[in-house]
């Protein structure tokens, strides 16, 4: 019998989100007038009386109550002292398995050229998520909280442009809709922790706890409905049985959007990992049963390279808590090679 929680994630209950988009962002997109960034045009449409920017405007600058900034830190602050792990937890963990769910994935094929798109991607990706991860966290007022709004606007005009599209099939749901957000979060929140898990980081409850906290408030900012935003780690992980259950099917597409990831993304910043670790790693976080559907193929002479990586995560968790100077001199370092890769990254045009 299912429990209270998992009830409350059945079919019945998800299958109309896949048919809902943002309607906040979808109304004030069309009120968008003149130049500038997107969220430059919604605060001068807010402040020239555009009823849609102005309630958009008010919605992203709305705490609820039970956000707690601080409780946010944590999980923060462990990914950073591993930086390199957990580069390879978001690119081979979060953003491949994310590629698993057959419906989202068609709004990546048709946006665009995956040549092109793939490090473009992958580059915007790492910058929202290490901008949400910094002190500041995603308050509002933050550089990481006008990113969230943005993307939140892009999202819409995706969404709306993908509607025209005659290559667009109604049985996939409305394009960018609720319950593909609700993944999404999914995939930066549980996945992102258990694959550095599977790497050898040691992450506890309690900054797991830390780095959901901080995935649900982008959430609400994002737009996505309050019934899809987990209250818990066990919520969390109910949520996420119940979309793997309805959405991992990987077909043809999501078997593209991955060959093209770990392809365009070999040797390049920020991982600088030729592809035959990429996906002995993918395989590692995934697991076999997934990464063979997405066919990422055991990569001959690889997978030892990753037992010095998880002795490393093994090792540095009980000397990071034993001498917390060792944890804060990590974690600095960490911060600062992810800026310069980044930083590299963008200047040599990879994302472009």
């Amino acid at each position: 019998m299912l429990s209270h929680v998992s009830r409350r994630y059945d079919d019945a209950f998800l299958d109309p989100f896949r048919q809902r988009g943002d309607e906040l962002a979808d109304a004030a997109l069309l009120e968008l007038r003149g130049a500038g960034d997107l969220v430059t045009r919604l605060e001068r449409g807010a402040g020239a009386g555009a009823v849609a920017c102005r309630r958009l405007l008010d919605h992203v600058r709305e705490v609820p109550s039970w956000v707690d900034f601080a409780r946010m830190q944590s999980g923060h602050v462990r990914a950073r002292q591993f930086a390199l792990h957990a580069g390879l937890a978001l690119l081979v963990g979060s953003l491949a398995e994310s590629y698993a769910s057959a419906s989202g994935a068609k709004v990546l094929v048709r946006s665009g050229r995956l040549d092109r798109d793939t490090p473009r991607r992958v580059y915007e990706t790492a910058v929202f998520v290490h901008s949400i991860g910094m002190p500041g966290g995603p308050r509002p007022g933050t550089p990481a909280h006008r990113r969230i709004v943005q993307t939140r606007l892009i999202h819409a005009a995706i969404r709306h442009g993908m509607q025209k599209r005659s290559d667009w099939n109604p049985a996939w749901g409305l394009p960018v809709n609720q319950e593909d957000y609700a993944s999404t979060l999914l995939m930066l929140s549980l996945v992102f922790v258990r694959s550095l898990r599977r790497l050898g980081v040691p992450f506890s409850t309690a900054e797991a706890d830390a780095v959901h906290h901080g995935w649900r408030y982008v959430g609400w900012v994002m737009g996505v409905d309050e019934a899809l935003l987990s209250r818990d780690l066990e919520d969390e992980t109910a949520l996420y049985q119940a979309i793997t259950r309805r959405q991992f099917e990987p077909d043809d597409d999501s078997r593209t959007l991955v060959a093209a990831l770990l392809d365009t993304m070999s040797g390049r910043s920020p991982i600088y990992l030729p592809r035959g670790v990429l996906a002995a790693a993918a395989r590692r976080v995934l697991g076999d049963r997934l990464a063979d559907a997405l066919a990422i193929a055991p990569p001959r002479g690889w997978q030892s390279i990753l037992t010095p990586l998880s002795i490393a995560g093994r090792l540095a968790g009980p000397l990071f808590a034993a001498v917390p100077a060792a944890g804060r001199a990590a974690e600095s370092l960490g911060a600062y090679i992810a800026e310069q890769s980044l930083r590299g990254f963008e200047l040599t045009g990879s994302h472009s």
